[in-house]
């Protein structure tokens, strides 16, 4: 968890360190806090905690989005391009 005020390059250096992962064969999951806390929270309290805990756990299969890509890496990789200074897609 990467944690700091907006502006400081957060999600470039997320996205910088998640695509050398990738490049070492690992699978990433690219997720903001708030996405994270609010996920866990709601499994919590529908009783399936450990089932969501595996999602942040053991990324699913890219599934055709190129090996180790979610969709989410997918625009982040976009966003690092553009030289956006964007915290989160819409």
């Amino acid at each position: 968890m990467i944690l700091g005020p907006p502006g400081v390059g957060k999600t470039h250096l997320a996205v910088g360190l998640g695509l050398k992962a990738i490049e070492r064969g690992y699978r990433v999951l690219f997720t903001t806090a708030a996405v994270l806390i609010a996920a866990l929270t709601r499994a919590l309290a529908e009783g399936r905690l450990d089932d969501k805990l595996k999602v942040y756990t053991v990324p699913p299969d890219a599934g055709g989005a190129g090996p180790g890509l979610s969709p989410e890496w997918q625009w982040a990789m976009e966003w690092r391009s553009s030289g956006a200074r964007r915290e989160e897609p819409d």
